[in-house]
């Protein structure tokens, strides 16, 4: 949950049904995030963003547009069908 840019929950949304807003993009972290990690594999989902969302240091902005999970095969399948057509761009009108 967003007040202003700043994510004040962070929860899996395997652990609350329902709409929310998604995590995707591009993470920006400091180096001593890395001290955090305790063990390996990681998932900065489960283990890093809710911490840092308790602690009011994590932030994050709204977007709108297309967006979907390619986590499956079927979700990979309908991006390749539907991005193309997301992609084009209308031709420069004539002089």
């Amino acid at each position: 949950m967003l007040e202003g840019d700043r994510i004040v929950s962070f929860v899996e949304k395997k652990q609350m049904p329902g709409p929310a807003l998604i995590n995707g993009g591009i993470s920006v972290l400091r180096a001593s995030i890395i001290d955090r990690i305790r063990a390996l594999p990681c998932s900065m989902e489960t283990a890093i963003f809710p911490a840092l969302a308790a602690e009011h240091r994590l932030y994050g902005r709204e977007c709108e547009g297309y967006f979907i999970d390619i986590g499956l095969p079927e979700t990979l399948e309908q991006g390749r069908r539907e991005l193309p057509a997301l992609a084009r761009r209308a031709a420069a009108p004539a002089p």
